[in-house]
């Protein structure tokens, strides 16, 4: 399978492999305070719960806190789901693209040529108009900065680092 195959096409296959039923996750459980910065994340399932710490704002209370996870009656409706409500696009679907990339003008045709063929080869119908638009782009992130130090002479350095970024 090529990187940059459309999610849908992906799923598609996993299903048709049956590996879809092992690898789609239903929910997950994430939380926010956690222990204030302590080593580590006293957070997972354990038998029929989710546990995690809490940490109070002021941070003198601290707290073990557990939510029932999702049982039989939930597995029973996932196993309902069919792919028609699973996916929001699907092989044969019409997609427009869209190509907004940080890239000489001469690239850009061919950006948009490749998506195109890796698109068709997927099975979607790729023409101008099309309410679903597979989007390709480029931007710079916000900078930000970290400072490394050495291992023997323990000097530091800063440095400012502005990260670029691509999205399909």
């Amino acid at each position: 399978m090529k990187i940059g195959q459309p999610i849908a096409a992906l799923l598609t296959n996993l299903k048709q492999q049956g590996l879809l039923d092992e690898m789609l996750a239903l929910w997950q459980y994430q939380h926010a305070g956690g222990w204030s910065g302590r080593a580590g994340d006293p957070s997972g399932e354990l038998g029929d719960a989710f546990w995690y710490g809490l940490t109070s704002k002021d941070g003198k209370a601290m707290g073990v806190f557990r939510t029932k996870l999702p049982g039989s009656d939930a597995l029973k409706v996932a196993a309902g789901i069919s792919e028609d409500d699973l996916f929001a696009l699907r092989p044969g679907a019409q997609v427009s693209i869209k190509v907004d990339v940080q890239a000489p003008a001469a690239e850009l045709e061919s950006i948009r040529a490749g998506l195109t063929a890796t698109l068709k080869k997927s099975g979607f119908d790729v023409g101008p108009g099309s309410g679903a638009v597979f989007t390709a782009s480029t931007f710079t992130g916000e900078s930000f900065q970290r400072t490394y130090r050495g291992f023997a002479d323990q000097r530091s350095e800063t440095v400012t680092i502005t990260p670029y970024i691509s999205r399909l």
